[in-house]
């Protein structure tokens, strides 16, 4: 049993003048992240060629009460000013992607399955240690105001804008969700 990012024994000698990032018990395996090389060493570096890390201001509803973490995938909705005067209905099937209230707000779908990046300032992905110490029905102690999501590149500059002529709402999904992105309602 070997994971992925172990260093082997014929790969040593690329790593040989790094140094550990933090104590690794004797005799116990390598891996990436436990060496100082130029990888893994800044967030960006996390990110995939042609995507791009956006920050989004959120609050507690859009946080889902700041249960939203690293690593969770979420739908994200523009709210705002229908630039277009004719009413949009929702439509039954799976181009359906915005609505119009009666009062001119309307809703449309930005981009589905968005992974969460981070939360605040915290990578760090909810591990059942954690999930152990909170199954006490005990608040969590971490708030945060901002989330940061991975956008492809194309995406990024419609998002901020976006957000500046109206407000984004963050749907969570489980991430084994295999159901359409886009709400389906009858009309």
């Amino acid at each position: 049993l070997v994971y992925d990012d172990m260093i082997r024994v014929e790969d040593f000698d690329t790593y040989r003048t790094s140094h550990l990032v933090k104590a690794v018990r004797r005799g116990r395996p390598l891996r990436a992240g436990d060496i100082d090389v130029l990888r893994g060493r800044d967030f960006a570096d996390i990110l995939p060629a042609g995507q791009r890390a956006l920050t989004l201001e959120i609050d507690t509803v859009n946080s889902t009460a700041t249960m939203v973490r690293p690593g969770n995938r979420v739908d994200l909705y523009w709210v705002g000013k229908n630039p277009d005067p004719q009413p949009v209905a929702v439509q039954s099937g799976p181009s359906s992607t915005s609505a119009q209230s009666g009062d001119g707000k309307a809703i449309r779908l930005l981009m589905p399955n968005v992974l969460i990046l981070a939360t605040g300032q915290d990578i760090r992905p909810r591990d059942a240690g954690e999930a152990m110490e909170r199954a006490g029905n005990a608040p969590p102690a971490d708030n945060y105001s901002t989330v940061t999501v991975q956008v492809p590149i194309a995406d990024a500059p419609r998002i901020v804008l976006a957000q500046k002529v109206g407000s984004l709402r963050l749907i969570l999904k489980n991430a084994d969700d295999a159901t359409p992105d886009v709400p389906q309602k009858d009309t």
